[in-house]
């Protein structure tokens, strides 16, 4: 008996899927959102069980890292090979189409082998890609030359198993025809999926031999044994290859498939969103996506779960699907892209475990105000390290519903103080000194204090939370440095808020659009009164607020007045270029506000750039824009406040969390350096050990090319110009790491406060009301929420 048979009556988690019930359980975010089959309702069964004297319920697959070839960088696809040889295809450093074997389900790897030298072609004029491999050990390959227009844009190969490479004929395809993927059938043809149609050729003669889906809109495409999976029209398309008949839908797995909308469509060509492979029996079939990997049956009425993707890597936001194989002994191999290390490839191992628990006995709540990408990566690698805690990820504000940031902070209140709150908070918006004062948050010290010990943390930002008697009870785990870039005669003159402004209307005259786009503006912010407000308020809202915690009136006119006299120069320009976008300009960056890009003030574009160093991505681009014009310099942005850091992810422990250890084993982790190298995009690390690690700030070697785009500069050509990002040198990034430790406090920001001084000063820069009118609007609603 295959070992995922175990799991109908050992795991508990399984999630049925059935038609007779009605409905479907939904499992979807990291552990967030499960509608049904929670896991609290779980763990209280478990329990009931247990206290009757039942066993514990044991077994469930854990996941683990395999080996990639040395050279590996992108890859492609893998496939067990009919005598077992595991091989995967790849792209090198270079770009370069490979493929390694291994004889020992990926622990090692053989020699690479270069699929243009197999082709006769090329590596250095020629691009291969679409690398498909066959259980037979042939491969489908595409290359195309860039050299040559008066070629086809693309032409296909394919190598059988003995390893004879000829150019396939595709031209039945149509004129100009683009093959998304393709899968090989097993029987001497593949199947491809083009723009318009599915079609069924043959290896030996390239002949048509079926068509399906003709007119397109197929989104991607699974093939089961003789089974055609084709998603489309909302759902999934069913045909039976054997006969090139459609056949009946299986309700049952279609309904499982559409519960996840992210699966309805493919919005990448370099990865899915879920991927289909034959089952362990005839007629029968496995899939995966975010939400774990399920068995069906064909014809049945039930998809069982026998991996939830909450207790590993598929739930990360960093996790791309490319291809998934199993091997003879009932393991799952998952090639994916991290896209937390910039698309690197990697294969993860699925294999069942009857020493662990199927359900993790610790249950561990995290709330974050927003939904949190780096908290999402943090805890798929978490309950990967501890696979005995659950980490279940709750979120105030999901932007899918009507609630507030009033409502759900009075809903926070509400559970911290009957003792159902969660145990971790994430603080960033959140009136953390509230709850210290009231006592609602623990004491950080002996936590961070072992950290400190063994790697050391930034003393100006730990300093920066040490209350009077030395205990610490919030943290940010990363922060960000407010910088403005510019042209030294103009970034010189601003000091704060108002001679920002100054700066502003200096330049009023050159404010222009052309063909309905702005190509001359102050700086990006302007694109709307909610954005700037916002962005603003890192550098001064720590100034509008009172030792007692009320608004002070005076602060905050002083900076709805300068915001707009920013705004006014270019808001009627602004207004006839964008509309009624204007808004998504500011709902674009909610969650991780600007870094900054010198690049808008090397083409022209704006005056002043504003933003954040979140990570080497921004000193890079600093550093290559001064190549380009030497005139151009960053410094400090200071406004109502001077020489703030920006807190990302501040954390704290409930002083009423009921999973202590579990929270404190969390925190310790995140500031640990396994933690702190996670979203490396995602901000600046507080764990010393990293901070001044050199290898964690470069992408490349000392000037290398990272990324190339093209833009035009507002010089009146319009002439395209290149922009090359560059790896900065290494005293390049020392001066902003200099900076970063040079800086005093945080900037604080809370989300009520903030939405009530946006949505106040927004109609004031509008022109709806006066200043005084907003500064009054703003100040009641402030005072209301906190007599509450």
């Amino acid at each position: 008996m295959r070992q995922y048979r175990n799991l109908k009556k050992g795991i508990l988690m399984t999630t049925v899927f059935s038609l007779w019930a009605g409905s479907l359980l939904s499992l979807s975010g990291c552990g967030n959102e499960k509608d049904a089959g929670s896991y609290a309702e779980e763990e209280t069964k478990k329990a009931e069980g247990e206290s009757q004297g039942e066993e514990k319920a044991m077994g469930r697959y854990l996941e683990s890292d395999l080996n990639l070839p040395k050279e590996c960088d992108m890859a492609d696809s893998i496939e067990f090979l009919e005598d077992g040889i595991l091989r995967i295809c790849y792209k090198n450093s270079d770009y370069q189409a490979m493929y390694a074997d291994s004889r020992d389900n990926g622990e090692t790897w053989g020699e690479s082998v270069s699929i243009p030298a197999l082709l006769g072609l090329d590596p250095e004029t020629v691009t291969v890609d679409l690398v498909k491999p066959a259980k037979d050990g042939g491969i489908f390959a595409r290359a195309y030359s860039e050299e040559k227009p008066d070629e086809p844009s693309s032409r296909h190969y394919y190598i059988d198993p003995e390893g004879n490479a000829r150019e396939m004929n595709l031209e039945a395809l149509g004129e100009g025809f683009y093959i998304w993927d393709c899968e090989f059938t097993g029987k001497q043809t593949i199947l491809i999926r083009t723009i318009t149609e599915i079609a069924e050729v043959s290896l030996k003669d390239d002949h048509i031999e079926t068509k399906y889906e003709e007119g397109g809109g197929t989104q991607y495409m699974g093939l089961v044994d003789h089974y055609l999976l084709a998603v489309a029209d909302g759902g999934i398309h069913y045909y039976d290859i054997d006969t090139g008949k459609p056949i009946e839908d299986e309700t049952a797995f279609t309904k499982l498939f559409a519960a996840n909308e992210q699966n309805l469509s493919r919005n990448t060509t370099s990865s899915y969103t879920s991927l289909f492979l034959a089952g362990d029996e005839k007629d029968s079939l496995f899939f995966v996506d975010k939400r774990g990997i399920y068995r069906y049956a064909f014809g049945g009425s039930i998809a069982e779960q026998i991996a939830d993707g909450n207790l590993n890597s598929l739930n990360s936001p960093d996790t791309a699907l490319l291809d998934m194989v199993k091997d003879s002994q009932g393991r799952f191999y998952l090639l994916i892209s991290d896209y937390s290390s910039g698309r690197t490839a990697r294969i993860l191992r699925y294999e069942y475990s009857e020493e662990v628990a199927a359900v993790p006995d610790t249950e561990l709540t995290v709330y974050s105000l927003k939904e949190s990408r780096f908290m999402r990566q943090a805890a798929a690698i978490f309950q990967k390290k501890y696979p005995d805690i659950y980490l279940n990820l709750e979120t105030g504000m999901t932007g899918e519903d009507a609630v507030t940031t009033t409502d759900a902070l009075k809903t926070l209140n509400t559970e911290i103080m009957a003792g159902k709150g969660p145990d971790v908070l994430i603080l960033d918006g959140i009136p953390e000194e509230t709850y210290v004062e009231k006592g609602l948050l623990a004491d950080l010290s002996g936590i961070l204090s072992k950290v400190q010990e063994t790697d050391g943390i930034l003393e100006n930002i730990l300093d920066s939370y040490k209350k009077e008697d030395g205990n610490i009870y919030s943290m940010p785990v990363k922060f960000a440095i407010p910088v403005m870039a510019g042209h030294q005669e103009d970034i010189e003159k601003v000091t704060d808020l108002a001679s920002l402004a100054d700066l502003v209307e200096a330049h009023q005259d050159e404010y222009k659009l052309e063909n309905g786009r702005p190509v001359r503006m102050p700086m990006n912010q302007v694109c709307s009164p909610e954005l700037l407000l916002t962005d603003l308020a890192d550098v001064s809202a720590g100034a509008w607020l009172k030792e007692d915690g009320t608004l002070d009136v005076e602060a905050l006119t002083q900076y709805l007045a300068q915001a707009n006299r920013m705004y006014q120069p270019t808001r009627e320009m602004m207004e006839e270029a964008l509309g009624e976008d204007q808004i998504y300009y500011f709902y674009d960056q909610q969650e991780m506000k600007y870094g900054i890009n010198a690049t808008d003030v090397l083409d022209g574009q704006c005056i002043v750039g504003l933003g954040r160093i979140y990570s080497s991505d921004e000193i890079a681009n600093l550093y290559s824009t001064e190549r380009y014009d030497d005139s151009i310099h960053v410094k400090l942005w200071n406004g109502q406040e001077e020489n703030c850091f920006i807190p990302i992810q501040t954390i704290g422990i409930s002083a009423k969390a009921r999973e202590k250890d579990a929270a404190e084993k969390f925190v310790e982790f995140l500031f640990s350096q396994e933690g702190q190298g996670i979203g490396a995009s995602n901000g600046i690390p507080v764990n010393k050990a990293v901070f001044h690690n050199a290898d964690y700030w470069k992408k490349g070697e000392e000037d290398e090319i990272l990324w190339v785009s093209s833009h035009s500069y507002n010089d009146g050509s319009s002439q395209e110009q290149t922009f090359e990002c560059r790896q900065q040198t290494e005293a390049y990034t020392e001066q902003f790491l200099a900076m970063a430790e040079s800086l005093e406090k945080p900037s604080k920001e809370n989300e009520f406060i903030l939405s009530a001084v946006r949505d106040a000063g927004t109609r004031y820069l509008k022109g709806e009301c006066s200043l005084d009118e907003a500064v009054k609007a703003a100040v009641q609603e402030v005072n209301l929420y906190l007599s509450e």
